[in-house]
């Protein structure tokens, strides 16, 4: 079965292969999302470092050809360009390798050092909010601490991002307090972005905002993909992803050290999704956010708060611990349902160790496999060099060492071969887990 999706946690549960469609053919890779992810950059290392490798040999042979024109020409010795046109020979008949092309450019949403907080950053006591008679919650209780990154879950209409907004001040709760801790400053990416003037261009409204010149905010925009003739956009001619783009760039320049964000990945491209969440990873400040993106929840999330029944729940895990521990519950409630009885939460502890120690395989099975991808590029290096070794153009080759040489690099491919296969296997285990 084929399809197409930019839902990441998606094709990581579902896709086996994955086809990549690119200018100048296509790529197949075999695994899921994530190990099409890890096996595209290793892919393309391995192919940066022959197209380097191959250089440096046509360099020392174009050296070599070079040196032999000379030495021809110093002692007009005809021995001496015979040389060379024999190694031109050999350099034109080398099948040229095309220099790896990156991914097209994907916004840079990197994060500077920004200044530390207190403690706890973010306290909501005893929150309450209706709008007529549709209570969203009641008694909401939830601290936010320094280097949190927090996701709100819940189904839609619990009022998710209607505790955003009131700890922001936008809406104000019908109980209840909020407290902002020490030297807090927030950073806020609404769903829908708008801006407070959108008839003049994306330049002049970010020179302007900041008081800096037009060449500073140029090359600011340029790192969120601004460029050319696009910093003469007008912000109302925007589309909902350049907006959330600026926005983002914005907060990151003001270089916030609280960043509530709503729905982020909304109008982002994938390539432009993993950066950000590359950079909300190595963030030295304290995340809330709200978000459907599943992948995105999974990679950034440290600890859930859910909203359901009016009440909010903080789960003290990651997206997955909380899945786990959600099942755990749910089960737990099932036997306990069916039985009435006090052996229900045996079985139920049973149930949450087992599962404790399914995710500890789960965990080594990831360590191992990242240490055999890890063998796979070290040993694909001494490959490259040994390659490089074996070609160098010499005419002061020891046999027996150019010999043990050789040993050594059919040694590495059959070590290559094996590490491969077991690669396979890792991806057959994957695949049945799934």
């Amino acid at each position: 079965m084929g399809m197409g999706s930019h839902e990441r946690y998606f094709l990581d549960r579902v896709v086996n292969k994955v086809i990549e469609l690119e200018s100048d053919g296509v790529q197949i890779y075999y695994g899921n999302y994530s190990k099409y992810v890890t096996e595209k950059e290793l892919r393309f290392l391995q192919a940066m470092k022959e197209y380097e490798s191959q250089q440096k040999k046509i360099k020392r042979m174009e050296d070599q050809i070079q040196r032999y024109r000379i030495w021809g020409e110093m002692r007009d010795s005809e021995k001496m360009y015979k040389r060379a046109k024999e190694l031109e020979k050999r350099l034109e008949k080398i099948d040229r390798i095309n220099k790896p092309i990156v991914d097209k450019k994907a916004a840079d949403f990197h994060i500077d050092m920004v200044e530390r907080t207190g403690r706890e950053v973010i306290k909501l006591s005893d929150i309450k909010k209706s709008f007529g008679s549709n209570k969203l919650f009641d008694d909401v209780n939830l601290t936010l601490f320094y280097k949190d990154s927090l996701c709100i879950l819940g189904e839609n209409g619990t009022g998710k991002s209607t505790i955003l907004k009131i700890i922001l001040n936008e809406i104000a709760p019908d109980k209840g307090s909020i407290k902002v801790g020490s030297n807090v400053t927030i950073g806020y990416l609404p769903q829908e972005v708008s801006f407070d003037k959108e008839d003049i261009s994306v330049a002049d409204y970010f020179s302007y905002h900041y008081g800096i010149s037009l060449g500073e905010a140029r090359k600011e925009l340029a790192k969120i993909l601004f460029t050319g003739d696009d910093v003469y956009k007008h912000i109302g001619t925007l589309s909902g992803g350049e907006k959330s783009r600026l926005k983002l760039g914005m907060l990151i320049y003001e270089k916030v050290n609280t960043l509530i964000l709503d729905e982020p990945t909304d109008h982002l491209d994938i390539e432009s999704r993993e950066v950000l969440e590359e950079s909300l990873i190595n963030y030295d400040g304290t995340l809330l956010f709200v978000s459907h993106d599943r992948y995105f929840v999974d990679k950034i999330a440290t600890c859930i708060a859910e909203i359901d029944d009016k009440k909010i729940k903080l789960y003290e895990f990651n997206y997955e611990g909380y899945k786990q521990e959600k099942q755990r519950l749910t089960e737990s409630q099932q036997v306990f349902d069916e039985t009435k009885e006090e052996r229900t939460v045996s079985q139920g502890r049973e149930t949450y160790i087992k599962k404790k120690e399914e995710q500890r395989a789960k965990e080594k099975a990831k360590r191992d496999l990242a240490k055999l991808e890890n063998s796979i590029l070290e040993t694909e290096n001494k490959i490259i060099e040994l390659e490089k070794i074996l070609n160098t153009v010499s005419d002061e080759w020891d046999l027996n060492e150019y010999n043990l040489k050789y040993n050594e690099y059919i040694q590495l491919k059959d070590d290559m071969e094996k590490m491969y296969e077991e690669l396979d296997k890792f991806n057959i285990k994957g695949e049945s887990h799934d």
